[in-house]
Formats: C-alpha cells, sequence, structure tokens
C-alpha cells in the first residue's frame, strides 16, 4: 500500500470503534521500535499519572450518556467558576454510592430506588448492613474542639456532646446527651449534667380574665394580677408531653389552672411566687395528669 498522509485515512465511524482496534506505537525503551498496541491495553492500567486540567473539561463514567452517569466531574470556564464531582448525575435507580472502611464493606452508602432495595431505597446509611462480622463502623461529628455527635456501632448509642478530639472513646466519659439501648434498663436518655429548658413562655391574665399557656413550650412562666381572680387554660397536648407552670410575678391575687383538660377534679390556684404545677399527657386519656406541684392550693 502506498504510503499517504494520516489526514488521507478513511476516518473511523462511531459504530466502527472496537476494543482490539489498533494504534502505532514507537517504542523508546532501547532504540525506536515501530509496534501497535490495542485500545484496551492503551486504556489498560495506564503507568503514567494522568491529569484533565483547563477550562470547561469533563470526565464522565457509566452506560449511556444522559441515562446512567455513575460519575461526572466538571470543571468551570474558569479558575473561579463552579466545579462539581456528581454521583448518579442522572438520577437513576440503579446507581449507588458506597464507601467501604478497613473494619466495614459499606462505611457510608447511598442506595437508589430499584425493586431490589426493597426497604433501604432512597436512604442514606452509615454503617448500612451493621458488618457484625468485621466489627463495623463508628460516626463521629466533629466541631471546632469537641465531638458534636458520636454513634458508638458496638453499643448502639447515640451520644451528643463530647470533649474527646482523637476518637469516640472520650465521649462516653463526658458527654452532653445519650440515647442508650440497655436490654436490663428497656434503654432510654442520660444527661451527665443538667437539662436546662429553655423554651418558655410568659402569661399575664388580667384581674378576672382569661389567658391561654402555650402548649408548645416547656415551662410557662405566671405573672398573678391584683384584683379578682384570673385563669389560665392549657390546651390538648402530645402524648409523653410534660409541662411546667410556675408563678414568677406574685401582684397580690390569684390565678386558677383551668381543668377542661386536666383529670384533676379541683384544680391548682397560683399566688405566690414559685407556686408551681407538673403535668404529663396522657395520650390515651387525652388529658393532662398532675405529677408534681409545689406550693398552690386546691
Amino acid at each position: 500500500m502506498a504510503d499517504k498522509k494520516i489526514t488521507a485515512l478513511t476516518a473511523l465511524g462511531a459504530a466502527d470503534k472496537a476494543a482490539d482496534d489498533r494504534l502505532h506505537i514507537i517504542d523508546y525503551s532501547a532504540s525506536p521500535v515501530n509496534k501497535q498496541i490495542s485500545i484496551t491495553n492503551l486504556f489498560s492500567q495506564v503507568p503514567v499519572s494522568t491529569s484533565i486540567v483547563g477550562a470547561s473539561k469533563e470526565f464522565e463514567v457509566g452506560f449511556g450518556a444522559a441515562s446512567v452517569s455513575a460519575l461526572k466531574v466538571t470543571n468551570g470556564a474558569t479558575a473561579t467558576a463552579q466545579a462539581n464531582v456528581i454521583i448518579n448525575d442522572d438520577g437513576n435507580a440503579y446507581v449507588d454510592f458506597t464507601v467501604k472502611a478497613d473494619n466495614a464493606n459499606t462505611a457510608i452508602s447511598v442506595e437508589s430506588a430499584r425493586v431490589s432495595d426493597a426497604g433501604n431505597a432512597n436512604m442514606v446509611y452509615f454503617n448500612t448492613n451493621q458488618d457484625t462480622t468485621n466489627g463495623g463502623v463508628d460516626v463521629c461529628f466533629k466541631g471546632t474542639t469537641e465531638i458534636c455527635m458520636y454513634v458508638d456501632n458496638s453499643n448502639n448509642n447515640v451520644i451528643v456532646g463530647g470533649a474527646g478530639t482523637t476518637s469516640g472513646a472520650a465521649a462516653t466519659t463526658d458527654y452532653r446527651l445519650k440515647v442508650v439501648k440497655d436490654t436490663n434498663a428497656g434503654g432510654g436518655i442520660t444527661s451527665d449534667g443538667f437539662i436546662s429548658f429553655t423554651g418558655t413562655d410568659n402569661v399575664a391574665p388580667a384581674a378576672g380574665g382569661t389567658a391561654a399557656c402555650s402548649v408548645t413550650t416547656s415551662v410557662s412562666r405566671l405573672t398573678v394580677a391584683a384584683g379578682s381572680a384570673a385563669t389560665v387554660t392549657l390546651a390538648a397536648g402530645k402524648a409523653g408531653q410534660v409541662k411546667h407552670i410556675i408563678c414568677v410575678v406574685d401582684g397580690g391575687g390569684s390565678v386558677t389552672l383551668d381543668n377542661t383538660n386536666t383529670t384533676d377534679a379541683n384544680t391548682p390556684t397560683f399566688q405566690d411566687i414559685g407556686d408551681s404545677w407538673t403535668g404529663y399527657y396522657d395520650g390515651t386519656l387525652t388529658k393532662w395528669i398532675t405529677i408534681g406541684g409545689n406550693g398552690y392550693s386546691h
């Protein structure tokens, strides 16, 4: 065959591309030698560092264009333009994202919505299938100097706040709040210190009038005005809710808690600073039940 310029050769069409197509290679390992290499071998385990740099470049791995993009990396037109690394750019049900660790086959996973995922669909998991044979992984969210939240995989505990900065173990001895799974006690929440009720509302019924205590706060701060007796009401709460009403101003009169939504036949009456009532809302009875109080008269 007569020599031809490369531009004179027939272009390879999209349908003609094949993994065993050959390219001309000049081997410079010794003296220059003409050799050939297949497309497959050219891109298999390339023994050099590879980078794609420049304006508006894109790297994508997927099954088909605009259908199953597993990984897509794009950069912007300038050095300060937005760049993106996207997993499952097409939002396809057959693309999951998994991060493995030494002791976990699924330390982090994002499960898509295919039928085989069943109850795991459209969820983000840490330590998805628990990996009990490998020991599993713990999850730690850190702030500047302290642990904000720590999930103890081996003990099934969630710890909020801790002084440890290098490992979650330190958080177990200096925590702010701990949600525990205890087979003996049935589980629950413990606090290493005190629990602060910061949600409050101020209630100040006029003499002879009526005002409502909020059911969305933990504490209602009650002002008792001078003059004839006033009334405060408390609407239905949520099952298991605890509510505190505390007298903080003694104006000389009195305030009675309306018993429409309580089980008390005789309602509490607040007169002095420090008089308080604590109730528990029973979802079955749909009533507030008095569980504590101080100073008030019935």
